[in-house]
């Protein structure tokens, strides 16, 4: 005689506390996620990203390497400071000028996050500078490139 076969018993998620108990004593060594009715194991300490978009992940993963400077207090500012309408830069005709003579050969780019303008040179082995300050970049580019043959 056989018997009839039974599929195993589903358990609806989020109602079974018995299996991460039990994976997490198992593999101390892994921290688990649940994401719904999915779980993720990832190495213990790994950072870990999830979202309803590739838009929402990029996001976080880019808060995560570049954290937002720390604001600070309403006591260290002086009173007779001026207040701080925007952080994003203002270029002056000038400056445009000099980053259109310099674009054939370097690239450049406004982090604000951290606040500071990135040239990079457009060539594999090329240079890379930051400064927060537009002009004191373009100073020194300027110099790299007179200093060349």
């Amino acid at each position: 005689m056989t018997r009839p076969v039974t599929a195993p018993a589903v358990v609806p998620p989020g109602t079974d506390t018995l299996t991460p108990r039990i994976f997490r004593a198992l593999y101390s060594t892994f921290d688990l996620h649940t994401l719904g009715s999915a779980y993720v194991a990832v190495p213990a300490g790994t950072p870990w990203f999830s979202g309803h978009s590739l838009g929402d992940i990029a996001q976080q993963i880019s808060q995560h390497e570049h954290p937002a400077p720390a604001q600070p207090s309403a006591d260290a500012t002086p009173p007779d400071s001026p207040p701080q309408l925007s952080r994003r830069p203002v270029t002056t005709p000038a400056q445009l000028a000099r980053i259109g003579q310099l674009s054939d050969q370097w690239s450049f780019l406004w982090d604000k996050r951290r606040s500071l303008w990135i040239a990079a040179e457009d060539c594999p082995d090329g240079e890379h500078l930051e400064e927060a300050d537009l002009d004191s970049l373009l100073t020194r580019l300027s110099a790299i490139v007179a200093g060349r043959p």
